[in-house]
């Protein structure tokens, strides 16, 4: 991952957010999206700590502990990924970032959730 710009880094100052394109491929943008997606309920409501099996086992329609596992791994490998642990530990100073919580927003055309800010 190259360094942040400092363009990069107002940006974030400024606003509160970074988009950072191309960070992951396509197909692991996929992979993750699928994974996920598979414990959206009909509503296509918010997945809060899908990163943890507490949590996701509450929230998912599937009852199947090794798929909700497997979901577990790839949202707590995305969180770990040093993609992002490297932007997130430039954007505060080279302090070592901790995950608390995760959250996943689904802005599935024609759901409740998808004009939800």
């Amino acid at each position: 991952m190259p360094a942040l710009t400092a363009t990069q880094l107002e940006y974030y100052a400024k606003n509160g957010y970074l988009v950072v394109e191309r960070l992951f491929t396509a197909a692991e943008c996929d992979a993750v999206h699928e994974a996920i997606a598979a414990h959206a309920d009909g509503d296509f409501a918010a997945i809060m700590n899908p990163d943890r099996e507490d949590f996701l086992s509450l929230q998912s329609p599937i009852r199947s502990k090794e798929a909700i596992r497997r979901t577990v791994k790839i949202m707590r490998d995305v969180m770990r990924d040093r993609r992002i642990v490297d932007i997130i530990e430039t954007i505060y100073g080279g302090r070592e970032a901790v995950g608390l919580m995760s959250q996943v927003l689904f802005k599935k055309a024609n759901s409740p959730y998808a004009s939800q800010a």
